[in-house]
């Protein structure tokens, strides 16, 4: 069995995701143990199937990619200082030069932080950075008026057409800043129709790894390439199987470690951010001592449920 399935098998032993509703199926092995309503950043979604039941959901919602970057490397170094028991300092060297992150630990190792993203459904990145375009603006009293016609090209709307027409013919170009018809920020409802999810996750995660591959920038074995998961729907068995298919493809890439991650919830306070870091390669003495950490994790976790149920 690989680390990975093991690492997921720990947790999907010990996992308690927050039932918000019962009526409700969460989505299996992919779901935050906190109440998402509480986690900065969250964005809660409900998938209704073909049969009427309905799958919730919660993602990691930060608005800019650079702070999305940010909460994962900081999730994922307080991911190992709990699961290795360590403390540990970091420090930022450079940022996308050429690598997202190029950091320093206070062991004295230096490194590289690459991350990249995948999902399971063909149209969810359009719709996400639909979305995340009418929520990042709405927090402004003005905006471009080039935004708000991209804004009205997703999501079409009468009266904001109209709005726009005017400010046309009262000669504003795309660069002038208008009243902001969306603020002040305001919780949102989206729906949309989606297919169910096509994309193969083990294929996502090779043309995703692939892709970083083929760049021709220096120190691929001095970095660590994180997957932001951005699937949907798919369960974390369904993600298990996936990844031990891709063993071998994964063991031959040049990158020394490969961690994929799933993110609920983050920000600047720890109290409201929930992740969950799983690894898919790394070094075998790094590897032995992360599972039994992890083992110890995550029985201290199950006989801490246990005490609580018993009272």
């Amino acid at each position: 069995m690989s680390a990975f399935s093991q690492s997921a098998f720990y947790h999907l032993q010990t996992h308690r995701p927050f039932q918000t509703d019962k009526r409700w199926t969460l989505r299996s092995g992919f779901y935050p143990e906190k109440d998402p309503r509480k986690l900065h950043n969250c964005k809660q979604y409900f998938w209704i199937q073909p049969d009427g039941s309905t799958v919730a959901a919660a993602y990691l919602n930060a608005l800019e990619d650079c702070f999305r970057e940010e909460i994962i490397l900081q999730d994922y170094v307080s991911h190992l200082c709990q699961t290795l028991r360590i403390s540990l300092g970091m420090n930022y060297l450079a940022r996308d030069n050429p690598w997202d992150f190029r950091i320093g630990f206070s062991t004295g190792v230096d490194c590289n932080v690459e991350i990249t993203s995948i999902t399971d459904r063909a149209d969810f990145w359009k719709k996400i950075t639909a979305e995340e375009l009418i929520q990042r603006h709405s927090y402004y009293p003005t905006v471009r008026l080039g935004i708000l016609k991209k804004i009205s090209d997703f999501f079409p709307d009468q009266e904001l057409s109209e709005l726009i027409a005017t400010h046309r013919r009262n000669g504003l170009s795309n660069s002038h800043e208008v009243e902001n018809p969306y603020y002040p920020e305001k919780p949102k409802l989206f729906t949309s129709l989606s297919p169910s999810p096509t994309s193969d996750v083990g294929e996502a995660i090779r043309n995703a790894i692939t892709s970083k591959l083929r760049k021709r920038h220096k120190g691929k074995d001095e970095t660590i390439l994180i997957i932001d998961n951005r699937t949907t729907t798919t369960e974390l068995t369904q993600v298990i199987s996936a990844i031990e298919r891709e063993t071998e493809f994964l063991m031959w890439s040049e990158f020394p470690e490969i961690w994929l991650y799933t993110g609920y919830g983050g920000g600047r306070n720890r109290k409201f951010s929930e992740s969950l870091l799983l690894p898919m390669k790394a070094p075998q003495d790094f590897m032995d001592r992360y599972l039994e950490g992890l083992k110890k994790l995550y029985r201290n976790k199950r006989r801490t449920a246990g005490k609580y149920r018993r009272r």
